[in-house]
């Protein structure tokens, strides 16, 4: 039984269909594959200066906003008080960045508690 090998991702022993094969099943290819990538993406994240497609310096994060104002507003047209226009809203700030130049997502946010 020496032509068995390891799989890299989960160490289980199998029989190699391909002489470059390098895990036992898909799953654990595919798993390997995403916590690899994932971890590249942390990397990019903290060293992301700009958009690595267009070069923009800025990014933004879509929010959701929810709820009803109150507008305020004069007879002859002139400015009132509506400082108060936003006090019943909610906001849900979403956890994707995106650039805001090209538009493309850049990386996920980290939640904070």
């Amino acid at each position: 039984m020496s032509d068995l090998k390891k799989c890299w991702n989960c160490g289980e022993k199998y029989h190699p269909t391909r002489s470059d094969q390098k895990y036992c099943c898909k799953w654990c290819r595919l798993e390997d594959y995403s916590d690899r990538k994932k971890a590249v993406r942390e990397v990019e994240k903290e060293s992301m200066t700009k958009c690595p497609h267009c070069g923009s310096e800025e990014y933004y994060v879509k929010t959701r906003i929810y709820g009803k104002c109150d507008h305020y507003r004069r007879f002859d047209g002139k400015e009132t008080d509506n400082s108060g226009m936003h006090d019943n809203l909610t906001y849900v700030d979403g956890t994707i960045a995106y650039c805001a130049e090209c538009k493309k997502r850049l990386f996920r946010l980290e939640e904070e508690c």
